[in-house]
This record gives C-alpha cells, structure tokens and sequence, in this order.
C-alpha cells in the first residue's frame, strides 16, 4: 500500500484535476443529531444560478421543491434549457404506483411550465430490451460549464431530509476546469445517443438549427421509410436514392442546395437509416458558408459604424451581395 504518493490509480487518465471540492450532506433530525438540508438548498441555490443549461441525471424527479425551482426557471423567457435523464419506469408494481407515478406527475408540471420550449425529458434505451429498461442509478447534475455535483441523493424527499446522504460539488474557479465540465457532460451525452463526445460538442455549438435536426433525424429513424414517405410524398424517393448512394456527400450537398425542406430531409435521413456521425458532419459543413457569411456580415456592420470610410461601406456593400446572391 501506498502512503507517500498519489493513491490515484496511473491507468485511469482523470476528468477534473486542481479544483476545489465541496461537500453536501443531508441528515435528519433524529437521535440527537442536528437537521441539515445542505444537499436541498445546494440544489436550489445552483438551478437559481443557471445561465444556459442544467443538465440532470437522476433516478428519481420526486422532490417538490426542486421541481418547482425548475419550474420556475421553464417559466422565465431568459431561463436556461433544462435536459433531464432519468428511468422509463420502475422496479416492480410498488414502486410504479409510487415513485414512478409521482415522476410522471412533476414531468407533467415541468412540461406545462415550459412556455418556452427550452425542457428535454428523456430515458436511456438499447434495443433487444422488450419490456425491461435500463436502470439508471446516476445521481449528477452539471449547470453551464461552471458547476457539477455528484454523490448519492436522489431527488426525492427522503435524499432532501430524511435520510444520510452526501454529495461532493464542484465550482468551476477557473476556464481550464469549465472546459473540463464541458468535456464530462459531452461525454456523458454522447454515450447516450451512440455517437462521440466530439460530435456532441459540435451539436452543441450549434445550438438552434443542429439539435433540430438531431431531433427529426432521429424522428425519421423511428418512424421508419413507409411512415415518412406518407409524411413527405414523392420527395422521399428521389431524396432516398441520393441519401443512399452517397450519405455524407449528399447531406452537404442538400444543405447547400435543399430541394425539400429541411424538416422533410432530416426525416428522409433518418428513415434511410443513414449513419448519424455522417449526417451530423454533411449538416455542419452545409451550414458553414452560411454562418462564415452571417458571421462576416456582422463583422463588416460593426466596423462600418465604427470607421465609415469609403472602403468598409464598399466591403459591406459586396457581403450584403454575396449573401443576396446565395440566398
């Protein structure tokens, strides 16, 4: 055994290093001990001071006062998306009439608070499963790239005060760990859609028009070719010979030049069974002229306010242009 050294084991390259870490504890009022609810307003205090996203997975959505914290975020029109990963149900009918019943009930407030549409509730699922479903046991919630926690509490009521729990928290200090963060919910995400966390990262940057498409292509896979095809007319057949014979070169292609739109091809893509990592790569390079111009056009406003002169009005003049003309 070791005494000198990092107890760290060398084969197992760590996710987070030199960064602070606190401790959430709950226990109950009981046997002479003294109440503490750390874990409860640790989580209250960090889903007030989300910004862009809160990301949870947890096997249990039950506690009231978290739920409505969320609440009140999907409420707020400058609140953050809120991606929530949890159980398709639970074991055995006992906790189905409970646990499972009461996680039905707060997806429901959560969804009818969501005015804006920024709520994403979801379950992991492989195929082969029949009636079973994967246990999700996680306890973890990261916020922005600026917070992450970990530890036993679930969220329900018993983790919030009638139990022992305790959770270790981490406050991004510094860029270098807010990248680190980035990098953990990436990967995290990614090992549930199949695909890499890089390509999550890509998604992510992309935030409006990628995770739509994500959405339909993944809609085309389920409902299959026969159901879209209904759906789409005879688009579907022409765009499903192209699709086929050359996935990467056609999605770039048909982003560039859509001869459909692209809710009609993101649905063709997924019902011609495709590969997502080449559907997710021909989207983004289609994007690319139009955000490089977009980006370049903002560029030129700013300088023309800033120097008017002969020279950026002529520049803006040709950007203004070349988007007109690629439109």
């Amino acid at each position: 055994m070791r005494t000198q050294e990092d107890p760290w084991p060398l084969s197992v390259a760590p996710d987070l290093s030199h960064a602070p870490v606190g401790i959430a504890r709950t226990q109950p009022e009981y046997g002479g001990n003294v109440q503490v609810q750390e874990i409860k307003q640790l989580y209250l205090d960090a889903i007030a001071a989300a910004r862009r996203t809160i990301y949870i997975e947890n096997q249990y959505l039950t506690a009231p006062a978290v739920v409505q914290a969320l609440a009140t975020r999907l409420e707020q029109p400058d609140g953050p998306e809120i991606v929530i990963l949890s159980r398709l149900h639970g074991d055995g009918w006992l906790e189905e009439s409970t646990m499972t019943a009461l996680r039905v009930s707060a997806v429901n407030a959560l969804r009818a608070a969501d005015a804006h549409g920024r709520l994403r509730v979801a379950y992991p699922h492989a195929d082969g499963l029949g009636q079973a479903c994967i246990d999700l046991h996680s306890k973890l919630m990261i916020v922005d790239e600026r917070f992450a926690r970990i530890g036993s509490a679930n969220l329900n009521n018993r983790s919030m005060g009638y139990d022992t729990e305790c959770d270790l928290a981490i406050e991004a200090t510094e860029p270098r760990n807010g990248a680190q963060l980035l990098e953990l919910r990436h990967r995290l995400v990614a090992e549930h859609l199949g695909v890499t966390a890089r390509e999550v990262a890509q998604a992510r940057a992309r935030t409006g028009s990628l995770i739509a498409a994500a959405a339909t292509f993944r809609v085309g896979q389920i409902l299959g070719r026969d159901v879209v095809r209904r759906i789409a007319g005879p688009r579907l057949t022409r765009l499903n010979h192209r699709l086929e014979r050359r996935e990467l070169l056609a999605i770039v292609t048909l982003r560039l030049l859509p001869i459909a739109p692209f809710t009609v091809i993101n649905l063709a893509a997924g019902a011609s069974q495709i590969r997502m990592r080449h559907f997710m790569l021909g989207t983004l390079i289609g994007m690319l002229p139009g955000i490089v111009a977009i980006t370049l056009f903002s560029d030129r406003v700013l300088a023309a306010v800033r120097q008017p002169s002969l020279l950026t009005l002529t520049t803006l003049g040709a950007v203004i242009a070349a988007i007109a003309v690629g439109a």
